[in-house]
């Protein structure tokens, strides 16, 4: 009987051990509490797979740069079809523009897999109750506005602060 031997399907990881002193006196190493699983919540030192057609070097440098632990999120909601992905995300972080940017690149590195996509950042968790709701009645309509910190997508990368905060929103805080 001819059989077919199967490869195993090998994954390289790296994790990057980073000793620094503080105050010139004692040794320290680089921990970060995890905010994704798997052990969300635990303590561990960086570390990330490799790509396929990246070195270690590069790996280590790529996870000690843009690591999603260091920033407080959570997936509300992931949607996809064939060309297109979308992700709702609970941003807890800090809203600086150059963070804003650091927290970005590395979720699309780490999710984005489609070459069309779209990232909604909302600076409120129970935002989540009225994101499937079409039309919008105008309380809904402000808690939108006032919670969507900014959305990338693929074609137009610049942060745009609160753009739901549009004539609608101003109408209706007028006429309140």
């Amino acid at each position: 009987m001819n059989s077919v031997k199967k490869l195993q399907d090998i994954k390289v990881a790296v994790d990057a051990v980073v000793f620094g002193y503080f105050d010139k006196k004692d040794l320290q190493i680089l921990l970060i509490k995890r905010n994704i699983e798997p052990f969300k919540g635990g303590w561990s030192i960086p570390g990330e797979l490799v790509l396929d057609d990246e070195n270690l070097d590069d790996a280590v440098k790529r996870e000690l740069i843009h690591d999603l632990d260091k920033f407080e999120f959570e997936i509300l909601q992931h949607r996809m079809n064939l060309s297109h992905q979308s992700y709702d995300i609970f941003y807890k972080s800090s809203e600086n523009e150059n963070v804003l940017k650091d927290f970005i690149f590395s979720f699309k590195e780490k999710f984005c897999y489609k070459e069309s996509y779209t990232l909604y950042l909302y600076n409120n968790k129970e935002i989540n109750d009225i994101l499937d709701i079409y039309s919008k009645n105008d309380q809904q309509h402000i808690k939108l506005a006032e919670s969507l910190i900014t959305y990338i997508d693929n074609v137009d990368e610049n942060i745009i602060y609160y753009p739901y905060k549009d004539f609608k929103y101003h109408e209706i805080i007028k006429n309140k």
